[in-house]
């Protein structure tokens, strides 16, 4: 009798153990997608002897889920260098850098500011504050921010943009867009470059 329930009890013993095996292999598979098990028991013989086949199930698991996030890192890595965004969408370049420059104005060179800055300055030969500016930009060319272009214009001879940009004395300086509309004028000293670049 005493043998009877020493077995009946291993057998409860078992069918508790059982259960509690399939119940964990249960919610396994509900936290983790059907692939990461499979492969984790495809993989078990990689884990060291001596572990519990659960724990080389969970071990398994983690070294799937390891390699996929690995996976993911590098597949982001490649979009960012083809310039995509999340979604794998190709996304524009960002604008090239371009130097600085000092030029005579013209229409066409006010697209300059759909990826810098364009400062109209209006000046006269005859007048020495425009000199005394034209000369420190011309000493200072390379001290000209990058994406800044200060294009010049002579006050005598330019009355339509005088008026368009409401210019009433020479060396007067006008920030712009790419379609030539007014952002700022600047004001106070505009004596030297660095000057007129702490105002942009």
């Amino acid at each position: 009798m005493k043998t009877n329930a020493q077995s009946g009890l291993s057998t409860l013993h078992i069918i508790i153990i059982l259960t509690g095996i399939a119940v964990i292999f249960g919610l396994i598979a509900t936290l983790n997608d059907d692939n990461d098990v499979e492969s984790a028991t495809q993989n078990s013989a990689d884990v060291t002897d001596g572990d519990t086949p659960l724990e080389n199930l969970a071990q398994n698991i983690a070294k799937n889920k390891a390699g996929s996030v690995t996976d993911a890192a590098a597949k982001r890595n490649s979009q960012l260098q083809a310039g995509m965004d999340n979604n794998g969408t190709t996304q524009a370049a960002p604008a090239p850098i371009v130097a600085g420059s000092f030029d005579t104005y013209s229409s066409d060179k006010l697209a300059l500011a759909n990826d810098g800055t364009v400062v109209l300055f209006f000046r006269a030969d005859w007048c020495p504050s425009c000199r005394g500016l034209e000369e420190d930009i011309t000493k200072n060319l390379s001290q000209i921010p990058d994406n800044t272009h200060i294009l010049t214009l002579d006050y005598d001879t330019e009355t339509e943009l005088k008026k368009q940009y409401g210019v009433i004395r020479q060396h007067t300086l006008v920030v712009v867009d790419a379609n030539g509309t007014e952002v700022k004028k600047l004001t106070g000293l505009t004596n030297t470059l660095d000057q007129v670049v702490s105002q942009l």
